[in-house]
């Protein structure tokens, strides 16, 4: 359809931009969203981590890369302790 088309598009011109200085976290947080909303799960968690790994002082993307491993049934162990660790780290 043309809002396939349309999506593909957009995840390609977000793809020419994750290496960007200025705009990669924002192409990454785009790329992840639309991953998600195709329901690419794995896909999503990958440009998830790039946004973990680029803006490591916002525990939001450990914790979605943490949720994404527990939804696919990934690295269950090293995830529910990390989610445990920073939820501490939160209520501290």
């Amino acid at each position: 359809t043309q809002e396939n088309g349309m999506r593909d598009l957009a995840a390609q011109a977000w793809k020419k931009l994750v290496n960007d200085r200025h705009e990669g976290i924002r192409a990454l947080r785009a790329l992840a969203v639309i991953a998600d909303s195709d329901g690419d799960t794995w896909a999503a968690r990958e440009y998830t981590r790039g946004l973990a790994q680029r803006d490591p002082m916002n525990r939001a993307h450990e914790m979605a890369v943490i949720n994404y491993d527990l939804l696919l049934g990934e690295n269950i162990e090293a995830s529910t302790k990390a989610a445990e660790t920073i939820d501490a780290l939160q209520t501290a």
